[in-house]
């Protein structure tokens, strides 16, 4: 469901109750209907609950799945930049770390949205922020996301940070399998070492 059909059962919704907001205390393990609707990019969605029912894009979810993750950082893991535009455009934090550390540019480069990583990337978001937890790099290189890694390495991302005293980027990317992330961390922790 998407567009207008799923604005018009949002609409539905609301009516029945009578109070616009309540909308958002329907949850499901911590992501409110902002959350859900920014995770699958439903522009339309996510236009009528924050311009016209007042949904915060910077609202942290709760429970085991959402983690404190905003609804701009959900919309990140949607692939879609224009509802990560849209969100930005409304106040989205770039720079905001949840609880494990994470920000909007750890959650689209962490499941390989190349294009909303390039975007992220455009609007000034640092290559190797850290909240914590690693830094976009790194956190690219445990998932096996071979795409995302390059890009950030082609943004200048830092391949020899260490993690937690222990772990870089290739260290990760060695302990999960990732040849393709291997190879490309390789090649640029070469060039690093040699022309810091």
């Amino acid at each position: 469901i998407g567009g207008e059909e799923s604005v018009g059962i949002v609409k539905k919704l609301t009516k029945r109750n009578g109070d616009l907001s309540a909308i958002f205390s329907i949850n499901t393990n911590g992501c409110n209907v902002l959350h859900l609707a920014a995770c699958e990019g439903h522009l339309e969605v996510c236009r009528y609950l924050v311009e016209e029912l007042g949904g915060d894009v910077n609202a942290p979810g709760g429970g085991d799945v959402a983690e404190g993750a905003t609804p701009f950082m959900l919309s990140a893991q949607s692939g879609h930049v224009s509802t990560v535009k849209y969100f930005l455009d409304h106040g989205g934090d770039l720079v905001k770390g949840l609880n494990k550390g994470r920000t909007v540019l750890h959650h689209a480069v962490c499941i390989g949205c190349c294009k909303v990583t390039e975007f992220l990337l455009s609007k000034g978001v640092p290559v190797d922020i850290d909240c914590g937890h690693g830094t976009p790099l790194y956190m690219a290189a445990i998932n096996e996301q071979d795409k995302t890694v390059k890009i950030l390495l082609d943004h200048h991302a830092n391949p020899n940070i260490i993690i937690s005293g222990a772990n870089s980027p290739l260290m990760s990317a060695l302990v999960y399998r990732s040849l393709k992330c291997m190879k490309l961390l390789i090649k640029v922790s070469i060039l690093w070492t040699t022309f810091p």
